[in-house]
């Protein structure tokens, strides 16, 4: 699948009626070059903001949070509720995943230092999230 992503043109299956204005907004966000990108170059944010997707939006409303959200889902299950996930990706087989355990445990720090339990299946990758003690 991160080959797909990758290499193949981004595609809008009509069955969702997914409208004009959506479709280049994720387009736009999608861009594989990062100087083209929707929200790169030099005024970055401000192409965002200013996209007709948001065209109607009161960004002080929503920032206060006086905005009712369109849709709430309701999760039983944080993992395992897949019912919002078409079923056709749902029934895939995971032939790209890493491993085959569930849940983030697996990739906290094993120890003091932060090294990943999983390093072994990332060669040549590390991570460290260790907090800044010089600023207040």
């Amino acid at each position: 699948m991160c080959n797909k992503i990758m290499t193949r043109p981004l595609a809008f299956p009509s069955k969702y009626k997914i409208s004009a204005t959506c479709q280049n907004f994720s387009s736009r966000l999608l861009d594989r070059i990062a100087l083209t990108r929707l929200g790169c170059g030099l005024i970055g944010v401000e192409t965002l903001k200013s996209h007709e997707f948001f065209e109607g939006i009161n960004r002080d409303d929503l920032l206060a949070k006086k905005v009712p959200v369109p849709f709430l889902p309701k999760v039983t299950d944080e993992i395992g509720d897949t019912r919002y996930f078409d079923k056709e990706f749902t029934k895939m087989p995971c032939r790209d995943s890493i491993t085959t355990d569930v849940g983030a445990h697996k990739y906290q720090s094993s120890s003091r230092s932060g090294s990943s339990k999983s390093s072994a299946e990332y060669p040549g990758f590390s991570f460290s999230h260790q907090k800044d003690t010089t600023s207040n």
